[in-house]
């Protein structure tokens, strides 16, 4: 890999998403695992704009908790951050988005933080979903938004057997679409953009979700050996049955008080992340999550998002070539979001290039049973 194969990619992450200017103190927080050419070529760029770039490289620790067991270089690094406007962060070594504390540490410092769905890939940057104009993506997410947003009845299913209900009120739909209103300070912003998130209403969980990718924040992680079957009842979930997969997932579920609840489901809007066959057993299918033509479902703590309901844990896995429906209305058609047929939206696209090559999905996850 080359810097000129990765170029344009990271011009985009930190240009056009991060907005990194002159002037701007910059810390790019990396650590053992990231590709050195990825990270040079990011200082390269933010360096060029005028901004004042520091770089801290961390000891890889698996965990981004900020307490006990998490980064060893916590305390140092958040005296760093008082200091610094923009953070962007290219590893999980370091602040759990989830720790509501940091998050408002962060919203004292005035910090605004920008993380990378995929820390560890040196061919990311390469790719066809780093090259993807950011200010597409976000038109793409904010038209799903507007669509998921004109009823509150959700209907989920997919070709392997989803079959589930939530209710939403449209205030509750979200995601990963902190970049559209400035990403202040306190919140994280997630390249590639392309995520849709919904807090479900308390209690309205119904019926039966089949998982072909597991989440891997607490067990499991990347294609599932045998299809996983959850099933809600009520808001929770009642059982759960499989292969050995299934076995772990239902034990961790059965050991932690409020981890049964819905917490959250969304699905992906980008049309130009990689397929499948680019995830890496046991690791969070990060760029997965943004993928269009895949949705996940989490159960365990909806606190973090704004919910109501406490877990130690929040667990979740993916579903493929999702249809969604809510109110009757279609919003996603076997895994493609109809916000990619929105007339502003192809307008916009026109701008970089050919509509129907920028916003076609194509068949990412062909899966042999």
């Amino acid at each position: 890999m080359k810097k000129s194969d990765i170029i344009q990619g990271v011009k985009n992450y930190v240009i056009d998403w991060c907005g990194v200017k002159k002037g701007e103190n910059v810390l790019v927080l990396t650590d053992e695992r990231n590709d050195q050419l990825t990270i040079d070529t990011i200082v390269e760029v933010a360096r060029g704009t005028g901004a004042n770039v520091v770089v801290v490289k961390l000891p890889y620790v698996a965990s981004a908790r900020t307490g006990p067991g998490g980064s060893p270089c916590y305390d140092f690094v958040l005296e760093a951050l008082k200091k610094t406007d923009k953070m962007l962060r290219c590893t999980k070594s370091f602040i759990d988005i989830d720790d509501k504390e940091l998050r408002q540490l962060l919203v004292e410092y005035g910090l605004r933080a920008y993380n990378l769905s995929e820390y560890y890939d040196a061919e990311y940057f390469a790719s066809e979903a780093a090259k993807f104009p950011s200010r597409l993506a976000l038109e793409i997410t904010r038209r799903a938004i507007e669509m998921a947003r004109s009823g509150k009845n959700v209907h989920i299913t997919t070709p392997k057997g989803t079959d589930f209900k939530i209710e939403v009120q449209p205030d509750d739909w979200g995601g990963a679409w902190t970049q559209m209103y400035g990403n202040p300070p306190g919140e994280f912003s997630v390249f590639p953009g392309g995520v849709v998130a919904a807090l479900p209403t308390v209690g309205t969980a119904e019926g039966t979700i089949v998982y072909e990718v597991m989440g891997g924040y607490h067990v499991l992680g990347g294609p599932v050996k045998r299809l996983i079957k959850v099933r809600c009842k009520n808001g929770r979930i009642v059982d759960i049955t499989g292969g050995q997969e299934a076995r772990i997932l239902k034990k961790l579920f059965w050991s932690h008080k409020n981890s049964r609840h819905c917490a959250r489901m969304f699905f992906g809007t980008h049309p130009k992340t990689r397929p499948l066959y680019h995830l890496v057993p046991g690791e969070h299918p990060g760029e997965l999550e943004r993928s269009a033509g895949a949705a996940e479902i989490a159960f365990g703590d909806a606190c973090f998002l704004g919910g109501k309901i406490h877990s130690a844990i929040h667990e979740g896995g993916y579903i493929l070539k999702p249809t969604i429906t809510v109110d009757d209305k279609v919003i996603v058609d076997n895994g493609r979001p109809l916000a990619l047929d929105d007339p502003d939206v192809r307008r916009i696209a026109k701008e970089y290039g050919d509509p129907d090559y920028l916003l076609g999905v194509g068949d990412k996850f062909p899966r042999e049973d």
